[in-house]
């Protein structure tokens, strides 16, 4: 069987690893229960170690697969189906993952297993078999069995617990053998008193607590009218620094603060517009006129073609005018 194997290794294409075509596929029809998912040509080798052990001690077994196939029908631990029904009559089996490996220089998988005899009449392990699909197969019989040779065991009566422990008496003094009485082992506490102090620190710590939650609450969590407030506070310094950043439009900040300062809003006023709304908001005629020429000389700038270059003036003029509309006492107030 291995030398048919080898001449089916040797025909097969080198690709036979990564491509796969449909002839591939194992189908359905005819596939034996303890098919193990395995598509292309391949050999196994089965090992164990030691073959002299007791019942309940641990061999070695490992199996060994080397062959060529699509990738996705190579060896996989979970698919494999190498041990008949009535092995578990004669051992104990458990899989040992982590010294599973695979050398994919030689194409090849080594998975191990721990087995332990339950009894002495274990002669050989034997009945291991792979069943895999071979597209490439002479006749009609694609599924192809491999027949693992059995490995003689010399398998002996369990071994007994050691039965010679000696035990020794310990020579200890006779006060270790004397009962103290239950006042000498149960202490007396101190009767349970609460101070005047402590009344007042539950008394106080509640109510103290419950305030920093609240600040927290209102902190992290303030209501839209809280909230409004932090807007038109922070409307100011906001603009200024955005403005110190000169990559935004001086239009749309000194636009954005007046609708966050003061509720402005239209979003590309005129200047009329703008000289109209704060002298009815109580600001002086010197800080309305100040803002109408803020945004005049915008759209000067915007209708003769301003560059980015030219816009240094109109940042100097939004700042001069924040100021004066934040130094004005209707802003104040």
């Amino acid at each position: 069987m291995r030398h048919v194997a080898l001449l089916f290794l040797i025909a097969w294409p080198p690709t036979a690893g990564t491509a796969q075509t449909a002839s591939d596929e194992p189908p359905v029809a005819d596939r034996p229960v303890d098919f193990s998912n395995l598509v292309g040509v391949w050999t196994m080798r089965v090992e164990a170690s030691p073959t002299d052990a007791h019942v309940e001690e641990p061999i070695t077994l490992r199996i060994i697969l080397a062959g060529i196939g699509p990738a996705k029908y190579e060896p996989h631990r979970k698919h494999l189906k190498l041990f008949p029904e009535s092995f578990e009559a004669d051992f104990y089996i458990q899989e040992l993952r982590d010294e599973h490996r695979i050398e994919r220089n030689s194409n090849t998988w080594v998975f191990v297993y721990r087995l332990k005899p339950k009894h002495d009449k274990v002669k050989e392990i034997d009945g291991i078999t792979l069943w895999y699909y071979n597209p490439k197969s002479p006749g009609k019989r694609k599924y192809v069995p491999i027949f693992a040779p059995s490995i003689s065991l010399t398998v002996k009566a369990k071994r007994e617990a050691p039965s010679d422990i000696e035990i020794r008496a310990l020579d200890l003094p006779e006060t270790y053998y004397v009962v103290p009485p239950a006042s000498a082992v149960i202490g007396h506490s101190a009767p349970f008193a609460i101070s005047a102090g402590d009344v007042a620190l539950a008394l106080t710590l509640p109510p103290i607590l419950c305030g920093i939650f609240v600040l927290a609450w209102r902190r992290w969590f303030p209501s839209d009218a809280e909230r409004a407030i932090r807007i038109r506070r922070w409307a100011a310094p906001k603009a200024v620094s955005l403005l110190q950043g000169g990559n935004d439009d001086p239009h749309e900040i000194a636009v954005q603060y007046l609708a966050e300062r003061f509720d402005f809003v239209p979003r590309d006023p005129t200047p009329p517009e703008v000289f109209d709304f704060l002298k009815r908001r109580g600001f002086t005629l010197a800080s309305c006129a100040a803002a109408e020429r803020f945004f005049a000389a915008r759209d000067a700038g915007r209708f003769a073609g301003m560059s980015s270059a030219d816009r240094q003036p109109s940042l100097t003029l939004a700042v001069t005018l924040i100021n004066a509309l934040e130094a004005d006492r209707c802003a104040q107030s």
